[in-house]
């Protein structure tokens, strides 16, 4: 694969190639290769201006020193991979960058930043697993209440189906009855009983027609309520409980960033409304 990439010396097709070598080389605790493989995917990432592959190549260097016990050299490569992740707003691997940091600095013995890194990552490592968690949750409440709101609407449609059998046959009862009244008393009032029967018919036709559009308009407001109530809750559970869900993360993390914020007032009750605001969208 490295040698098709390097004749097309496409710089995308080679920064793809070099990760692969990363990614082998991590996991056979070879430092030197890593680094080396690290630095092409750094040098053609930065070619073609691609930041997610840059914060690759950088966290890869870091690992990389960091095999080599060259503890400083993956700090300031952690620090690079953080600050353009953060700036890109691209940082996915926030846990493993602060994980890095605490195993750097626990190396160097300067172990109060080694455990204050490490309480960020059990820090963002939990809100992103609290995140994941409430949206499964969301997911399976939203499956639940579907799987019942159409459990009820075939009930109402076994209900309709019902009702309507029950109709066609008193409808086969009264025309059978009708017929045989009119049959016995056409022998003694044929003239009288031929006009009650025609105003006995457009009474029953009028009434199954009222009855047949009071199922129609039953029908259609079901079908109406159901599609609204989807709507809502597809446009809350994709917009704002996503945006909410998002706006927390990102004030935990101003939270571990800056620790004097978390005291002031203000920022307490921001992160309260949002936890609040969570709750009800939810």
């Amino acid at each position: 694969a490295l040698r098709l990439a390097s004749a097309t010396n496409d710089d995308l097709d080679l920064c793809v190639a070099h990760n692969a070598f990363t990614q082998l080389y991590l996991q056979w605790q070879k430092s030197e290769p890593l680094i080396k493989h690290a630095q092409a995917v750094m040098k053609h990432a930065t070619a073609f201006g691609d930041v997610q592959y840059q914060l690759m190549g950088l966290m890869a260097l870091a690992d990389g020193y960091g095999l080599a016990n060259e503890h400083q050299k993956r700090i300031q490569y952690l620090e690079k991979a953080l600050v353009i992740g953060e700036k890109s707003k691209t940082v996915v691997q926030l846990d493993d960058i602060y994980k890095g940091f605490s195993d750097s600095y626990n190396g160097l013995k300067k172990h109060q930043k080694a455990l204050h890194y490490y309480k960020l990552f059990v820090a963002y490592r939990d809100s992103v697993n609290n995140i994941k968690t409430k949206k499964n949750a969301a997911e399976l409440d939203l499956k639940y209440h579907s799987a019942q709101r159409e459990k009820q609407m075939s009930v109402q449609r076994l209900l309709i189906a019902q009702n309507e059998a029950s109709i066609q046959k008193n409808r086969q009862y009264a025309f059978y009855g009708i017929a045989s009244a009119i049959i016995l008393l056409l022998l003694f009032v044929l003239a009288y009983f031929y006009y009650r029967n025609k105003n006995r018919e457009y009474i029953r036709r009028t009434k199954a027609l009222k009855k047949n559009k009071e199922i129609q308009l039953l029908q259609a407001v079901m079908q109406g309520e159901e599609q609204e109530r989807s709507r809502v809750a597809k446009d809350l559970h994709d917009g704002v409980a996503g945006m909410l869900a998002a706006s927390k993360m990102h004030f935990n993390s101003l939270g571990y960033q800056h620790n004097m914020v978390t005291t002031d007032p203000a920022f307490r009750q921001g992160v309260y409304l949002l936890d609040e605001a969570e709750d009800e969208v939810r």
